[in-house]
């Protein structure tokens, strides 16, 4: 290919080298780079004056330099450049300046974070399963462990004995953990968060990926191999031995551990359900927001006119007009318009105003959104006139400049007066526009708490070289009409090309992407927390039956019934579970920290969320005490006192 020419956006082009295949930035679309080549009309006075707000700078720092000492020397460009242009009510406040890797990764970094300390919990709940069972292990084995000490085994190695088996236990775990990782990860990243992390396509299990997780699992096994450790090798022989074998089973100490190992398996589970039930409830809240405005039936695509052969504004709109024409007579079609930015996919630029009958204020001017659309735009995505007209042909580049408005900006703008009829100047460019009519609020991105003062120009009257055709079809797939579309635009210009073909609904989808990935995600981790936390207490309750069957015994031959041991057993795990959901609704307030920034539409501390997932919890945890306390109502009196 080098040295060949193709033609890029109605340019001929020499290619004079190839990127690697890997290379990305930004976008996963861009196929072709050129040379940024600037206009006269971009470095003339008055351009600089308006500040060039499209351009984003690349530069690499030098050795020794720091970003905040590059960004110190920044602000005072900054400053010199206010100070020349004063005066201009327009002008951008000044440069900002960040790590490439920030602006990359900003995002999702707080997403990845909080998955990331969920991963940690649930690491932490599985080892304190670990940590019970091997101190289960222990009261079994304390005959066999003071027959070792008793023939000269050493402190020392009793604790390399059952530190070797827990680092064992971690290690064939992490292995089975990797095994998971390998066949979750295309589903996980490839399917789930291939839309909302950057370059997922990248992530993969590297050999930094293995030692991690070797480490991680030596560390826990050892970590969590102390205590069951150090109750082994401080078995008292002696009294181990007169007792035929059978465990102290008043061990005060080793009680208080398994208790504490399930209070803390509850908080951190509690937490981790209240965390995915917020996210779940704001990402419903999100998906069956009104965003006011239709999509059924929508198809959107791109269009980008090469400014090479659409000089001037009549061209642009002249291209605009004939296919506006031939789309909407396709059979099937029932409306079609353009907009420069469409909604819920971009949220629009902004400009300065002053209403009429207010003082200009210069750069304390409120700003507002503002749309070129074409005038069945509307009527595509099904958003309602509230007030006045729409667009009409009248409203040409040789006709009075007009607008519409949101409802936001005519309430905020002519509270308690009738915006029809009013002017409102651009501080940009001075242009004074009639406001003809009001139109709903609709919203550009599904995480606006608020709709934004908007504003929507004739493209006749400000064309634009790019705009997003959107296109109402009567057919249940609006991608059924894109091959169609498609002709009408080669008829027009057989060498236009159209990009992101996407109905609307897909548009929306994607917004929701990152919370349903994160809710997803933290939904999974939380469900095998649940599940990790009920065999923790299940086995907790089994075991303290097990130690108290001649307890038991003796209860049921002086007259206890079956249901006064059950009512022992059940609140013996109540009390350990009541004590869980307090110190894990102790966790709320930092919890509500990390959420605030994933949250939309609900409170990070939302009440019944709360409630409900802690009556969930405590209700499956009381079915994991159930069992074991089942089985303490079926001991037979006299077979519990004759094998003690």
């Amino acid at each position: 290919m080098i040295g060949q020419s193709i033609t890029a956006d109605g340019q001929s082009l020499t290619v004079i080298g190839i990127m690697p295949a890997g290379f990305k930035l930004f976008e996963e679309t861009i196929d072709v780079w050129v040379p940024k080549v600037y206009e006269t009309n971009e470095i003339a006075p008055q351009s600089i004056e308006r500040g060039a707000i499209y351009l984003a700078v690349f530069g690499r720092l030098k050795s020794g330099v720091s970003l905040e000492q590059a960004r110190a020397a920044l602000n005072l460009t900054n400053e010199r450049y206010q100070q020349a242009y004063s005066g201009n009510s327009d002008a951008p406040n000044g440069m900002g300046m960040g790590s490439l890797q920030e602006f990359l990764v900003g995002d999702i970094r707080s997403t990845l974070l909080l998955l990331l300390g969920a991963v940690v919990f649930v690491l932490l709940i599985s080892c304190a399963n670990v940590a019970n069972l091997l101190l289960g292990r222990v009261t079994a084995r304390q005959k066999e462990i003071a027959v070792r000490k008793a023939l000269g085994a050493t402190f020392g190695r009793l604790m390399r004995q059952t530190l070797t088996e827990s680092v064992l236990l971690s290690v064939i775990g992490g292995a089975f953990g990797l095994l998971l990782a390998f066949i979750g990860l295309k589903l996980v990243v490839g399917q789930l968060g291939s839309e909302v992390i950057p370059r997922a396509n990248e992530i993969k299990l590297d050999g930094w990926i293995l030692i991690f997780t070797l480490v991680a699992s030596v560390l826990t096994g050892v970590v969590f191999g102390v205590a069951p450790a150090l109750f082994q090798a401080r078995t008292n022989e002696n009294e181990s031995l007169k007792k035929g074998g059978r465990g102290d089973s008043g061990s005060r100490r080793r009680h208080r551990l398994h208790q504490g190992l399930v209070i803390s398996e509850v908080a951190l589970t509690l937490v981790l359900l209240i965390g995915a039930g917020i996210l779940i409830r704001s990402f419903l809240h999100l998906r069956n927001l009104n965003t006011g405005l239709d999509s059924r039936g929508v198809l959107t695509m791109q269009i980008a006119l090469p400014t090479t052969r659409y000089a001037n504004p009549g061209q642009q709109i002249a291209f605009y007009d004939q296919l506006l024409e031939k789309v909407k007579s396709l059979p099937g079609v029932t409306a079609a318009g353009t907009t420069t930015r469409l909604h819920l996919d971009e949220p629009g630029l902004t400009v300065r105003f002053f209403p009429e009958g207010q003082v200009d204020l210069g750069n304390q001017n409120p700003r507002a959104r503002i749309r070129v659309v074409s005038p069945q735009y509307f009527e595509t995505l099904g958003i309602p006139l509230v007030q006045g007209r729409m667009f009409n042909e009248r409203d040409t580049a040789t006709g009075p400049l007009v607008m519409l408005i949101n409802e936001s900006m005519a309430r905020r703008s002519f509270p308690n007066q009738n915006p029809v009829g009013k002017k409102i100047t651009y501080t940009t460019d001075r242009l004074v526009c009639e406001v003809v009519g009001v139109i709903r609020n609709a919203k550009s991105s599904l995480i606006e708490t608020q709709s934004p003062e908007e504003i929507y120009v004739p493209y006749q009257q400000r064309s634009a070289p790019g705009m997003t055709l959107v296109v109402r079809g009567n057919t249940a797939d609006p991608l059924s009409l894109s091959p169609e579309v498609r002709r009408q635009v080669e008829a027009v210009d057989k060498e236009q090309p159209v990009g992101k073909i996407r109905t609307m609904d897909q548009v929306i989808a994607a917004t929701l992407s990152q919370p349903r990935f994160t809710s997803m995600l933290l939904l999974i981790f939380a469900a095998v927390a649940l599940v990790l936390a009920s065999i923790g207490i299940y086995g907790v309750m089994s075991y303290s039956v097990t130690e108290r069957t001649k307890e038991f015994g003796i209860l049921m031959a002086v007259g206890a019934q079956q249901r006064d041991v059950l009512k022992i057993v059940l609140r013996q795990g109540l009390i350990l579970i009541a004590i869980g959901v307090g110190v894990g609704l102790l966790a709320i307030i930092p919890l509500r920290r990390v959420l605030l920034s994933q949250v939309f539409g609900i409170s990070a501390t939302d009440p019944l969320t709360i409630v409900t997932v802690s009556l969930m919890l405590m209700t499956v945890a009381l079915l994991a005490c159930y069992i074991p306390a089942l089985r303490a109502t079926r001991v037979d009196p006299l077979d519990a006192l004759r094998h003690e």
